[in-house]
């Protein structure tokens, strides 16, 4: 008997949209491929039997990853013989739409008691390169002539951490430069740059005064390093650095600007703070920075808006509205109905209330340099004047300048006067920021932001999920994107950005992806927490003798 040729028809499309989803199955659980490259990015060769694999990719900062071989393996062979001390060792690891690029940190050879010889690699993103820039006060000058003392920027934050960025690779790149009307310009780009022969360029893609809606910041630096100067800008503005592996045969990523032909690392900003404003001009940017520091200039007014879930996810289908991600996790305990999969893909979840730490942020430690002036002009002409009285008109502060030096307008308060209220009349008291140059400056404000987001209270989110189920890390989401997943049984979905991806495998062992939802800087590994420590102490010292 024939079937209806309804029903065989249902069937063909049933058949079609069930190899349909194996195919994609089979594209995200693809075994990951690990790929060597030289000091100069040149391709050397694909690593086919790793022991093991663990590359984790972090939100704004550089992940580490390790790479196992065994001993016998030709490519742990090459690598033993030929690469010298000095010379770098790049890896390029591929997994379905994810990539991952780093550099060598340490090379081990090793044999156990039972002769088992094998080599372990461990390396560090591309990203860690934003840790080895440092910003000149004047970019467009040598090194021995620095005028003015501080690079000043105000504006939307992708255009100016980019243009930070672009300047410092200029000056190291290409030096003896013109400075054109608009640095991203594509006559600039054509003319008056050769990026496309640069070991890093910044894509000039969603810059400009009117392009780039992001909020407003405030840049103010003298030598600082590149990451630490704009690490607090990207978390106040939601935004993202990105260091992307560009080689031969991969797409041109902006060809309207440049033909790129050698190994290039592409950085780019990304703007992950959330949905574009109702106008979508210049003005969504600079509205989130008046609501900020509007007033006293520092402190944030938040206004809770309750939480309606929209119709699009009370449906059979996906949520569609920008305000709501679309991938949102459900409990596993709630998400077993008739519609439901029953795979929720929680594993383990956490909330954890971190308390404000301060109520007030002093910063500074020297007087501008007009105030110093003025002053010593000031002490001069009033000696002078006791002087003439006394007859001795020479009378003049001489060995004793310093000791008015830096004494006014050296140090700056700021109260946060709402988060005092809110924690109560026993309220922490305060907080040295010493990213401040001097108490009356740009960079002072810079520094109050900064401060405000050290010592304010927020309750972090960490959720651990399968990948795939059911939705796939690198097609449905990527670092950085705002997911939504119910915790617990109340039915609030929170809402919370992709800030850790972890890819292991083995040659027993399937691809496993854990992605961690949610920032919780208080309980990372000790090591990691350590290192963070002595880059900070670092740091200060750095500015401390930059600016005595």
């Amino acid at each position: 008997m024939t079937a209806p040729a309804a029903l065989a028809g249902f069937d063909e499309v049933e058949a079609y949209h069930d190899a349909w989803w194996d195919e994609i199955v089979a594209q995200a659980q693809a075994p990951a491929e690990v790929d060597i490259y030289d000091k100069d990015w040149r391709f050397l060769s694909t690593v086919d039997d790793a022991i093991s694999g663990d590359f984790t990719d972090l939100y704004n900062d550089a992940g580490e990853g390790k790479l196992a071989q065994l001993a016998a393996n030709p490519v742990a062979q090459w690598i033993s013989e030929n690469v010298t001390e000095a010379e770098d060792l790049h890896v390029r690891v591929t997994q379905s739409h994810t990539e991952w690029a780093g550099k060598a940190q340490t090379i081990e050879e090793s044999m156990d008691s039972d002769g088992f010889e094998s080599m372990n690699i461990s390396f560090l993103h591309d990203l860690q390169h934003a840790k080895k820039i440092y910003c000149y006060p004047n970019p467009f000058f040598l090194l021995q002539v620095q005028w003015p003392k501080i690079y000043p920027y105000f504006g939307p934050s992708v255009t100016g951490v980019k243009t930070l960025l672009h300047l410092n690779l200029l000056r190291r790149y290409q030096p003896f430069w013109r400075l054109p009307a608009d640095i991203f310009s594509k006559t600039a780009w054509a003319q008056d740059f050769e990026a496309a022969n640069w070991p890093h360029i910044v894509n000039p893609r969603g810059t400009g005064l009117f392009n780039d809606t992001s909020m407003h910041c405030i840049i103010a630096t003298r030598m600082g390093n590149f990451y630490d100067v704009v690490k607090a800008i990207l978390e106040d503005a939601g935004l993202q650095l990105t260091a992307t592996r560009w080689l031969p045969g991969d797409e041109q990523p902006f060809p309207e600007y440049a033909t790129i032909t050698m190994p290039t690392l592409i950085w780019d900003v990304v703007d992950k703070g959330g949905v574009r404003g109702k106008t979508g001009t210049l003005l969504d940017g600079f509205m989130p920075f008046v609501r900020s520091i509007l007033g006293d200039n520092i402190q944030e007014t938040k206004t809770p808006v309750p939480y309606e879930e929209p119709q699009e996810y009370s449906e059979d289908k996906w949520g569609t509205v920008k305000e709501v991600p679309a991938v949102v996790w459900y409990a596993a305990q709630r998400y077993t109905t008739a519609t439901g999969t029953g795979q929720s893909g929680i594993v383990k979840w956490r909330k954890t209330q971190h308390k404000a730490i301060a109520s007030a942020i002093l910063t500074g430690g020297k007087s501008p340099g007009w105030v110093n002036t003025g002053v010593k002009l000031i002490a001069n002409a009033i000696l002078g004047y006791i002087g003439m009285i006394f007859l001795n008109p020479g009378l003049a502060l001489g060995i004793f300048d310093e000791q008015i030096e830096d004494v006014i307008l050296a140090f700056a308060r700021a109260d946060l006067t709402n988060l005092r209220d809110e924690m109560g009349r026993d309220a922490y008291g305060e907080y040295w920021e010493s990213s401040g140059q001097n108490g009356f400056s740009p960079s002072t404000l810079a520094a109050f932001r900064t401060g405000q987001m050290a010592v304010q209270p927020y309750t972090s989110f960490q959720v651990e999920v399968v990948n795939g189920q059911p939705y796939w890390y690198g097609m449905h989401a990527v670092m950085g994107d705002r997911v939504s997943m119910e915790l617990g049984m109340s039915g609030v979905l929170y809402t919370d950005q992709i800030r850790t991806a972890r890819l292991t495998f083995g040659p027993n062992d399937p691809v496993g992806w854990t992605l961690a939802v949610g920032k919780d800087d208080d309980d990372t590994s000790p090591t990691a927490r350590l290192a963070r420590v002595l880059q900070a102490v670092s740091t200060i010292a750095q500015q401390i003798a930059v600016q005595s």
